[in-house]
C-alpha cells in the first residue's frame, strides 16, 4: 500500500484510540486462512502466513464462526477478548468471512454501530489491496508457445477479475454513500437531538430560577435549601450553590469540598462555575452558581473522522481499480499466444 495511504491509516488509528489491527480471510468450511494482514497506528504493516489452526490464529473464532452461521448476510459479529481485545467477524459470500483482531490502547465496554461500519471499511479495503498485490501477474505463468500458423486470439478480462472489480466498486459506493447520505444524516439528526437538549435545559433553568428567586424574596433561606435539593432529587443539577446579595453561600448540594453556608464561594470555583441571577422583576436576590451539570453522554460524535474514514475507503477503492487497470494492459489476456521465434 502506498504510504501515503498508510500514514492517513495510521492518523486515523490515533483518532479512533485503535493500537493495530490483525486481519485475514478465512474459508468457513475447511476453517483455512488466507496470509494475515496487519497494521499498527504507527503506519507498520507485516504479512504473514501462519500455520497454526483459525482458533489458534484468532482466539474465541470457533464461537464467532458459529454465530455468523446463524446471523444475517450483513450482521457483523463481535466478541470481546478483553477490555482492550476485540474480535469481529463478517460474512464475503457463503464461504468466506473476515476475521478481524482489534486491539485499543484504552480500555472499553462496546463497539458501536459507527466504529463496527469503520472497521469493515478499513479491513475490507487494506485486505483486497493486499491480496491485489500479492497475487501473481498473468505475465508470471508460462507462456505459450506460438504454432507455426499464426491465429488470431480474441479475450477479455477473467471471472475473477470481474469479480475483485465488482468487489472494489462496492467499497467505493459504500464510502460514497457513507459520505453524501449516512454522515449528513446522522449529523442532522444529532444536531436535532442537541437542539432539543437546549430547549429541555432552558426550561429547566426557569423553573429553577423562578422557584429559587421566590424562595429567597422570603428571606428564609431553609426554604431555599428546600428548593434546591429538590432539583437535585430530580437530575436537574449535581453540584450547585446559592449565593445572596452580599455573596455569601446560603444553600449547597452536591459534594461540600471547599463550600460553607454563611462563607463566599472560593474564587476558583466561583469562576468555573455557571452563573445565573436569581431575579424577579428589577430586584435582584442573589445567584444560582452550577459547579457540576448533568451531560448526556454520547453527543459528541467525530464526524470529521468518520468522512475521513470513507475519504481514505474511497481513495483506496479508486487505487485498487487503478492498479487493476494497469495489470489488465501489461499482461496478456488469456490465450494470446506469445511472440514468434525469430526466422533465420
Amino acid at each position: 500500500m502506498p504510504m501515503a495511504l498508510l500514514s492517513d491509516t495510521a492518523h486515523m488509528f490515533r483518532q479512533l484510540g485503535v493500537e493495530s489491527i490483525r486481519a485475514s480471510v478465512a474459508n468457513l468450511s475447511s476453517m483455512a486462512l488466507h496470509p494475515t494482514w496487519t497494521i499498527s497506528d504507527l503506519g507498520e504493516t507485516n504479512d504473514d502466513s501462519p500455520e497454526r489452526p483459525m482458533d489458534s490464529a484468532f482466539p474465541g473464532s470457533a464461537d464467532v464462526v458459529a454465530q455468523l452461521a446463524a446471523a444475517p448476510a450483513n450482521e457483523t459479529v463481535v466478541q470481546r477478548l478483553s477490555p482492550r481485545l476485540w474480535l469481529c467477524a463478517w460474512r464475503l459470500d457463503h464461504t468466506h468471512a473476515v476475521m478481524v483482531e482489534a486491539k485499543y490502547r484504552e480500555p472499553r465496554d462496546g463497539l458501536d454501530e459507527h466504529q463496527q461500519t469503520l472497521m469493515r471499511l478499513v479491513c475490507n479495503t487494506g485486505i483486497r489491496a493486499r491480496l491485489m498485490s500479492t497475487t501473481p501477474l498473468l505475465a508470471d505463468e508460462p507462456m505459450l508457445q506460438w504454432p507455426s500458423v499464426e491465429r488470431r486470439l480474441t479475450g477479455g478480462p477473467t471471472r475473477r477479475h470481474l469479480a475483485t472489480l465488482a468487489l472494489v466498486a462496492a467499497g467505493a459506493l459504500v464510502s460514497l454513500w457513507l459520505a453524501l447520505v449516512a454522515l449528513p444524516g446522522a449529523q442532522d439528526k444529532l444536531l436535532t437531538q442537541q437542539a432539543d437538549v437546549n430547549r429541555l435545559h432552558a426550561i429547566v433553568d426557569n423553573a429553577m430560577l423562578g422557584s429559587l428567586a421566590t424562595a429567597m424574596a422570603t428571606g428564609d433561606y431553609g426554604e431555599v435549601q428546600t428548593a434546591l435539593s429538590s432539583f437535585e432529587s430530580l437530575g436537574c443539577v449535581q453540584r450547585a450553590v446559592v449565593t445572596n446579595g452580599r455573596l455569601l453561600n446560603v444553600a449547597q448540594v452536591g459534594p461540600s469540598g471547599g463550600l460553607s453556608i454563611g462563607k463566599p464561594v472560593p474564587a476558583n470555583l466561583a469562576q468555573a462555575a455557571r452563573k445565573l441571577d436569581l431575579t424577579i422583576g428589577t430586584q435582584h436576590f442573589g445567584q444560582l452558581l452550577l459547579l457540576r451539570e448533568p451531560r448526556i453522554e454520547g453527543m459528541e460524535l467525530r464526524f470529521d473522522i468518520l468522512r475521513l474514514a470513507a475519504g481514505f475507503a474511497f481513495l483506496a477503492s479508486a487505487l485498487a481499480a487503478a492498479v487493476m487497470a494497469i495489470r489488465w494492459r501489461k499482461s496478456p489476456l488469456p490465450g494470446t499466444p506469445s511472440a514468434p521465434p525469430a526466422v533465420s
